[in-house]
């Protein structure tokens, strides 16, 4: 049900390499499969979808064609417009930094009995 990263080579024209990145691959599709499964269960009067993808315009269109009464909305992730998702739903919100860091866990978390983890300083 999740997606996949993907290794892929890139070419940078300033430095004259190839070197290898990831990219993210089928999130969108699955995003789009769930909302509508989960709408044909019921399991759901208010989804709140947290993207900017524009391709699951057509899963939201669905669900509110097929299910009028259910509600979808939106949280924009920062630094996107994403102005016709936006558009597609009944509701949207843009995330802000501070949502961000009102949201952070404890400084140190432990997992087992001696490995934790450990927020990032430059989040504190």
């Amino acid at each position: 049900m999740y997606g996949e990263f993907k290794k892929r080579d890139k070419y940078c024209n300033l430095c004259k390499k190839t070197y290898q990145t990831f990219e993210e691959k089928q999130t969108d599709v699955n995003i789009a499969i769930q909302l509508f499964k989960l709408s044909i269960e019921d399991k759901y009067d208010k989804a709140i979808i947290i993207s900017g993808d524009s391709d699951l315009i057509p899963s939201i269109n669905a669900v509110r064609k097929t299910f009028p009464n259910k509600q979808i909305g939106v949280i924009i992730p920062i630094g996107r417009r994403a102005e016709a998702l936006k558009l597609a739903c009944d509701f949207y919100m843009k995330m802000k930094e501070k949502h961000l860091s009102s949201a952070i866990l404890e400084y140190k978390i432990k997992i087992n009995n001696n490995e934790f983890i450990i927020c990032p300083s430059e989040w504190t």
